[in-house]
């Protein structure tokens, strides 16, 4: 399952010949009528990449009072501390309020520093209804929400696309689109790994060494972003000149 390509809006800076505003979404993973389900134990990747150890390497949201009618179930991000998550009941205030960043540059607002981050969608088969799934909707940098998600993804699997820093986001079911679980506001490249960031819908009773072997086999499975990264920026002390050219004088002195 592939969905379609998904653009910033020309109004985000910075301009194109600055950074390529594009986010291009990809899925991976059995479609909903496949059968036999998804198992993360039994797709463990085939190459390594980084991935949590413990719990303590996510930041957790509960939903168990969204009104979601999911059974009791948890907002998980991967890695911690590069995302900020909202609850349900205020996300949508929230992110209209928050909007995301008109530029692309650095957390700390830096040119040439690398903003690029590819948020993954993970949604686990916890749904009352394998028709369920997850989708994330964009919000400009005036607070409004772009009616198309900029990436969605069924039970049993996971999606992404490519965006920046200080880019904010609604998560909602799909295709019950009225239905918002979450807000997220990334805040962060996560280097670790590779700045690949993971949200995930999992049961509160999650096993965790399933848990982990399902992120590994996502990390691995990710392609390496498409975009190239940002140009250095000039600065700093100049070179030094070199050691022909010490102490040289012209004709008259």
């Amino acid at each position: 399952m592939v969905t379609s390509h998904w653009q910033m809006p020309p109004e985000v800076e910075p301009p194109p010949h600055l950074i390529e505003a594009a986010i291009k979404p990809g899925c991976i993973g059995p479609s909903a009528s496949s059968s036999g389900g998804y198992n993360p134990i039994t797709t463990v990747g085939i190459r390594v990449c980084s991935g949590p150890q413990a719990l303590a390497d996510f930041d957790v949201l509960d939903l168990s009072n969204s009104g979601s009618g999911l059974h009791p179930a948890q907002i998980l991000a991967y890695p911690r501390n590069y995302c900020q998550l909202v609850s349900s009941e205020d996300c949508v205030p929230w992110a209209m309020q928050q909007g995301s960043g008109r530029r692309h540059w650095g957390s700390h607002g830096r040119r040439g520093e690398d903003d690029r981050v590819m948020l993954t969608l993970a949604c686990g088969e916890i749904s009352l209804s394998r028709e369920v799934g997850l989708a994330a909707h964009w919000f400009d940098h005036r607070g409004d929400e772009r009616s198309m998600p900029s990436v969605s993804c069924w039970p049993g699997e996971h999606a992404w696309c490519e965006t920046y820093l200080n880019q904010t986001f609604v998560v909602r079911a799909y295709p019950k689109q009225q239905l918002a679980l979450c807000g997220i506001k990334i805040t962060g490249r996560p280097y670790d790994t590779s700045g690949k960031s993971l949200v995930l819908l999992v049961p509160k009773s999650v096993d965790t060494s399933e848990l982990f072997a399902w992120c590994h086999k996502i990390l691995a499975s990710l392609p390496e972003d498409s975009r190239e990264p940002p140009e250095q920026t000039q600065g700093g002390r100049p070179a030094p000149p070199p050691p022909s050219s010490k102490n040289k004088r012209g004709p008259w002195g």
